[in-house]
C-alpha cells in the first residue's frame, strides 16, 4: 500500500486511512479547537459539534499521540487494526500513535443528540508531557492497555463512573478556562488518571477475553517482551515462558498482527534502544551490552537497517 498526499500537505491518505501529520488538521475535521500545546489536548465533543447520522463519520485514521477517549449515553463500535467490537455506555478507549483506528456511534431506535443527553471526551497526550516519561517505551512499559494487541476498550464500571468522568471534566474545565497552572494540573490528574485504571480496570486480567486466545496469547508475549532485559532470544525462549509451543507462539502472532515474532521483537527493542539513547549519556558499548548485543558494530550495523541512522547520529540530532 503506498502513501499519496492529499490536497493538505500536512495531511497523508492511505488507500484505506487518513495519516494526519498535523494533528491541527484532524481538529479542523471535527470541528473542534485547534491545539494550544504540543504535547497535551483535551475536548469534549458536546461543546462544540452534535453527533448525528450525517457526522457519524467512520473513515479509518491515525496519528502521533496516544490518545484517551471515553464517553457516555451511546454505544460505539470501535476497529483498531482491523480489529472491530462494540461497546455500551460509559466506554472508554486507550489508543497508541500509529494505531489506525474507526469508531462509530449507535443511537438506540435511530435516535440522535439532542432526544438524550451524551458525553465525549478525547485527549491527546505525548509521552514527554508525563512527569515520568520522555518517550514511547516508557509509555508502553508502565501502562500496559496500550500495547497494540490490547482490549479495544472498556465499559467504565458503575462504581467508577462518577470519580472518572468528574476527573476528567475538571481537567476539562482547568484546560479549557486556561486557568493558572492549567497544564501542570494536567499533567498532575493524567498521571493519577492512568494509574486509576490500571489500578481499577486491570488490563493483565482481561487479556483472557481479548477477542480470542491467540489475542491472549500475543497481549501476553508483548508483555513479556518489556519485561526481557535482552529481547533478543529465540522464539523457544518467548514461548517456553508462556507456556506454549514455538509454532503456536508464532501462529498466534502472524494471526493477530500479521506479523512475526522476530518483527514484533525487534519493534520493542527499537524503542528501547531509542530510549536509552535519548534519556542518558551512558556509553553505546555499554547499552549494547545490556540490550545482548556482542560488540557496538553489531549494536550500530542493527540500529541503522532499522531506523536509517546509527546510534551516535540519533544522539546527537535529539540533543542539538
Amino acid at each position: 500500500m503506498s502513501w499519496s498526499l492529499d490536497t493538505n500537505p500536512q495531511l497523508c491518505i492511505m488507500e484505506s486511512f487518513k495519516y494526519y501529520q498535523d494533528i491541527n488538521d484532524m481538529c479542523e475535521e471535527l470541528q473542534i479547537p485547534r491545539l494550544r500545546h504540543p504535547e497535551f489536548y483535551i475536548v469534549k465533543f458536546e461543546d462544540y459539534v452534535q453527533f448525528t447520522a450525517e457526522n457519524n463519520d467512520d473513515t479509518p485514521f491515525t496519528h502521533d499521540y496516544f490518545e484517551i477517549s471515553m464517553g457516555e449515553g451511546h454505544n460505539v463500535t470501535v476497529t483498531i487494526n482491523s480489529n472491530s467490537q462494540s461497546f455500551g455506555e460509559r466506554n472508554l478507549m486507550f489508543i497508541s500513535p500509529r494505531q489506525v483506528v474507526s469508531w462509530k456511534h449507535d443511537y438506540p431506535q435511530g435516535a440522535t443528540p439532542p432526544e438524550y443527553e451524551t458525553t465525549s471526551y478525547m485527549i491527546l497526550f505525548k509521552p514527554e508531557f508525563l512527569a515520568f516519561a520522555s518517550d514511547l517505551f516508557d509509555v508502553y512499559k508502565k501502562f500496559p492497555f496500550f500495547n497494540h494487541n490490547s482490549k479495544l476498550a472498556y465499559t467504565v464500571p458503575q462504581e467508577l463512573k462518577t470519580e472518572f468522568f468528574a476527573q476528567i471534566q475538571e481537567i476539562y474545565d482547568q484546560y479549557k478556562n486556561e486557568t493558572e497552572d492549567y497544564l501542570e494540573f494536567a499533567r498532575a490528574q493524567l498521571t493519577l488518571f492512568l494509574l486509576k485504571a490500571k489500578k481499577s480496570l486491570k488490563p493483565h486480567e482481561d487479556a483472557n477475553i481479548v477477542k480470542s486466545r491467540a489475542h491472549e496469547i500475543t497481549y501476553n508475549f508483548e508483555n513479556l517482551i518489556k519485561r526481557t532485559a535482552d529481547k533478543r532470544q529465540p522464539t523457544a525462549y518467548y514461548a517456553d515462558l508462556l507456556h506454549v509451543s514455538p509454532v503456536y507462539l508464532s501462529e498466534c502472532v502472524k494471526k493477530v498482527t500479521n506479523k512475526t515474532v522476530k518483527t514484533i521483537v525487534d519493534e520493542y527493542l527499537i524503542l528501547e534502544m531509542k530510549s536509552r539513547l535519548r534519556k542518558s549519556d551512558e556509553p553505546i558499548s555499554q547499552i549494547a551490552t545490556d540490550l545482548g548485543f556482542s560488540d557496538d558494530s553489531n549494536f550500530t550495523k542493527f540500529f541503522r537497517a532499522k531506523t536509517g541512522s546509527t546510534p551516535r547520529s540519533f544522539r546527537k540530532a535529539i540533543s542539538a
